[in-house]
């Protein structure tokens, strides 16, 4: 398809060098390279514009009043940015003046002033987030006797309106101009205008476009390609499905749409004409009632907010919903999804009045600051989100960290300080700590045992091969291998599987027997062995991390929407970690703590988002022997501990906070945690195989 550029970008006159003509008869092969208005995208996003196809054809035209000659496509960039046309003609190439796209049988070249007649479809075959293939109407000059005469420069002749579908049941959108005497398609003469296409359309020419969809498409983007012009009297769009019954919008608001223009329709300002028979049945219905957002019953504890609300009036399942939240906006509304201060609700599976509840994880929370808060949905039949009212909450005050001794050991490097560990007098442990930073002789390094190829190890055996300093034992393993990433020498090595650390189901998981998407806790260092900490998710082989989680299992068994590239729990940040690991949860973030065990009433632990198990014994639930690695933020300083007294998840975080750690997270513990130190051996009297370490190592 040709390109349909709306951005004004500078036009490349890079050409292939041209063929030399062959005579065959009185014909002439001819090759011409055509460019669009830009070099655009394979889909319509921020360049609005679409590549060359394989598929493609123009039509050149040699003289006036006769049809032109198909040309087809000889060649495209690796792009598809540029393509090449050869076809047969039985002129010259110096007597070649005008082209069109696409190629049309029908099309005349008028003048050789660059007048062009030709057809605008009006009824076009949508396509998400683009337009119909051959809709795309474009013409081109050839600079005959100048250096480029080779070249085509293709300019596009109208412009894009665009929707998003209601309903799932829609198969057909008409959008017409509420003056007749605008034509929107049909035939026209076009001319070329310098570069600047100008049209004047003919006595058969339509007031408006239909644009087939294919049902089950709620929510979806469609574009449609009609005419620049005065549209003074504003616009009708009207849904229809297989049956004809429809909802229609009107806009009175005059607009003038210029070449290359883009506006999207039914997004502010237009009136709903609710004029279809409602009493049919097997429709969707597109609209019901006024769409309604209120806040219930909320809960500010020290680690989030919980808020319980109500949509009322939905007519879709999957609609966009969820909190939206500040600190300095008293009336926060939404940006696009995955946008600061916005946090995304479970997926909907009911339609009508449905009743949520939803937290907001406290790593993007202030403690004893007042925060603003609103409930929002997206009305898919007004085209804009719906808010409830405000509600101020405030985080509680943090819990105090647990009192600290350490005792001081012998190390294997001057530049590691080894302690054992006695905290708030009843918990026993060590603990390893070291400036990992460019400037320092030890560096922070991951091993870890490759998927489904090598058993556990001791970690002897991995300090001999390795020639670590200190180990501790890192992820959590079992059938799946490994929970979540890992990074070694800042190649991302091992992960269980890409479903594994986006979804959680069946690793010995109650809360749900479906596929849930999760974002795992990750901490580590980058190339200069600054430290950081995170949540991610693994997109189509591609990780992705955000300073909060999915705040699954607050809710239950409620899935929560599927990370993607464009959408998240948060905005993305930018992070190239080199040694890091990703298990959970996250004990501490911002110098927060970020577990409970608490419960609501279903038996859910408020803080378990990444729906670890909670029988006794496990993550949750329970007093064990544990693992974590932490850091202090301004120093970067980075902690391993080892406590092989029964602590809950809770102790564990306020023991990293007593040491003084910002960030912390959770490794594998029980019958795991381990301390390997050079020199030394074994710490913690345990010898158990494992997949995975993390530890100190001699630059």
């Amino acid at each position: 398809m040709k390109a349909f550029d709306l951005l004004p970008l500078a036009l490349c006159l890079f050409a292939c060098s041209p063929e030399t003509p062959e005579s065959s008869g009185n014909m002439v092969i001819k090759t011409f390279t055509a460019y669009p208005e830009a070099l655009t995208r394979t889909s319509l996003d921020s360049s609005y514009g679409i590549r060359w196809s394989t598929s493609d054809a123009i039509t050149v035209f040699s003289g006036t009043g006769s049809a032109g000659t198909t040309f087809n496509v000889a060649s495209t960039s690796s792009d598809g940015s540029v393509a090449t046309f050869s076809g047969l003609t039985s002129q010259s190439s110096a007597d070649f003046s005008y082209a069109v796209y696409p190629a049309s049988s029908c099309a005349r070249l008028v003048s050789t002033e660059g007048i062009i007649s030709s057809t605008l479809p009006t009824v076009q075959t949508g396509e998400e987030n683009s337009f119909a293939p051959l809709a795309g109407l474009s013409v081109a000059k050839v600079e005959a006797g100048a250096q480029d005469s080779d070249i085509l420069h293709f300019k596009n002749v109208g412009a894009l309106l665009s929707f998003t579908v209601p309903g799932n049941y829609i198969c057909r959108v008409r959008i017409e101009s509420r003056n007749e005497n605008v034509a929107m398609t049909g035939p026209a003469s076009i001319d070329y205008n310098g570069g600047e296409p100008t049209v004047v359309p003919g006595s058969s020419a339509k007031n408006y476009v239909d644009v087939l969809v294919p049902e089950q498409t709620l929510g979806k983007r469609y574009y449609a390609v009609v005419y620049p012009g005065n549209y003074d009297s504003g616009f009708k769009v009207s849904f229809y499905t297989s049956v004809n019954y429809y909802n229609r919008y009107t806009s009175t608001a005059p607009l003038n749409l210029p070449r290359n223009g883009n506006v999207r329709l039914i997004e502010k300002n237009w009136v709903l004409n609710n004029d279809r028979d409602k009493s049919e049945t097997g429709y969707e219905d597109i609209t019901g009632g006024p769409l309604t957002v209120s806040i219930g019953n909320t809960a500010a504890n020290y680690y989030n907010f919980v808020v319980n609300y109500t949509l009322d009036g939905v007519t879709a399942t999957g609609a966009e919903h969820g909190l939206v939240f500040s600190y300095t906006n008293t009336m926060p509304t939404c940006g696009a999804v995955g946008a600061e201060g916005k946090l995304p609700g479970p997926v909907l599976t009911a339609t009508g009045t449905v009743s949520l509840r939803q937290c907001v994880p406290n790593s993007v929370l202030r403690p004893l600051e007042p925060c603003y808060i609103r409930a929002y949905c997206y009305d898919q039949s007004a085209g804009n989100y719906v808010y409830s009212d405000v509600t101020t909450l405030t985080l509680a005050a943090q819990p105090q960290a647990l009192g600290i001794a350490l005792t001081a050991m012998d190390s294997p490097s001057s530049a590691i300080s080894l302690y054992s560990l006695k905290a708030d007098g009843s918990y026993d442990g060590y603990v390893a700590k070291a400036d990992c930073s460019s400037s320092s002789p030890i560096r922070l390094g991951v091993w870890n045992a490759p998927m489904g190829s090598c058993s556990a190890l001791s970690m002897s055996s991995q300090s001999a091969s390795s020639g670590a300093l200190v180990l501790i034992n890192g992820q959590i393993f079992g059938d799946q291998g490994n929970i979540g990433l890992a990074y070694t020498r800042g190649e991302l090595r091992y992960n269980n599987s890409s479903a594994g650390i986006s979804n959680c189901r069946g690793y010995s998981n109650t809360y749900t027997t479906t596929w849930q998407p999760v974002t795992r806790a990750i901490l580590g260092v980058d190339a200069s062995g600054t430290p950081g900490a995170y949540w991610c998710s693994l997109i189509d082989g591609r990780p992705y991390f955000f300073d909060r989680p999915i705040p699954a299992g607050t809710a239950g068994n409620a899935v929560y929407p599927q990370v993607t590239a464009s959408s998240g729990p948060g905005p993305a940040r930018a992070w190239s970690p080199s040694e890091s690991l990703s298990t959970g949860p996250m004990l501490l973030y911002n110098g927060n703590v970020c577990v409970s065990e608490d419960k609501i009433s279903t038996g859910v632990y408020y803080t378990n988002y990444e729906l670890w198990e909670t029988t006794s014994g496990n993550i949750y639930g329970s007093s064990r022997p544990r693992t974590a690695i932490g850091y202090v933020s301004d120093t970067g300083m980075i902690f391993l501990v080892t406590v092989t007294s029964n602590v809950t998840l809770t102790r564990m975080a306020l023991i990293m906070k007593g040491l003084g750690c910002d960030y912390a997270m959770n490794l594998d513990g029980g019958g795991s945690t381990q301390m390997y130190v050079s020199g030394k051996g074994e710490l913690t009297n345990n010898n158990r195989n494992v997949k995975s370490t993390i530890g100190f190592f001699a630059k």
